[in-house]
């Protein structure tokens, strides 16, 4: 079972070693041995980060990507079993412990909630959560729900996708969702904007101009 117990990532009493990566694509365009993956088994770390893009579903249609709904599903199913099938891909979840966090190209490139009208993310961070997210800690209980008016699946709110875990008694690592709050009209927010909103006990500051179009969210 490749979703082991964050125990197991205390290998050492007092040391821990980790791997980080991100941006694995094959399939589509060209098939790719995925070499950094195959580095970072080498290494022997007691467990690993996924930071996002394990798959490209927007390659070869960057605009549009595999689409959402239901009959989009399957494709990006496919997508997440031929690149976890992948030799040295298997090897590693095999035999190390992984954390992962979504990105865009799991959905679009730069993808920004503020704009999805498809219903993309929807059906892209399903497909995540199956293949990827399900490897993952109980989601962070500081947010009833995801912060975006968008982001639902069938009319049912999703948790967080931000988490935290412990590695032993030193290290405390807390896994940040940097993409499924973005907004484009968070460009036109200001630090300072951002610290009035933050320190507000009321409705004086409006919606559009709020934290809550910060990268992280409000709550992360």
């Amino acid at each position: 079972d490749p979703r082991k117990s964050i125990e197991e990532a205390s290998a050492h009493p007092t040391s821990t070693r980790f791997a980080m990566g991100s941006c694995t694509m094959i399939g589509r365009t060209a098939y790719r041995a995925l070499r950094g993956i195959r580095r970072m088994h080498a290494t022997r770390p007691d467990f690993y980060l996924f930071l996002g893009d394990v798959i490209y579903a927007d390659i070869p249609s960057v605009s549009h990507g595999l689409g959402g709904g239901s009959a989009a599903l399957p494709m990006y199913h496919s997508m997440y079993r031929e690149t976890f099938a992948n030799t040295d891909f298997a090897a590693l979840r095999k035999d190390v412990p992984g954390f992962y966090q979504i990105d865009d190209h799991e959905i679009l490139n730069d993808f920004e909630i503020g704009r999805d009208t498809t219903g993309i993310y929807d059906t892209a961070r399903a497909a995540w959560q199956t293949y990827a997210g399900s490897m993952n800690p109980t989601a962070l209980p500081a947010a009833s729900s995801i912060e975006t008016a968008n982001a639902s699946l069938n009319g049912v709110e999703l948790d967080p996708l931000y988490y935290s875990f412990q590695v032993g008694p030193y290290a405390t690592f807390f896994v940040l969702d940097t993409r499924s709050y973005r907004h484009h009209e968070m460009n036109q927010t200001t630090p300072e904007l951002v610290l009035r909103c933050e320190q507000a006990t009321d409705d004086s500051v409006p919606w559009s101009q709020g934290a809550d179009k910060a990268m992280l969210g409000k709550h992360q």
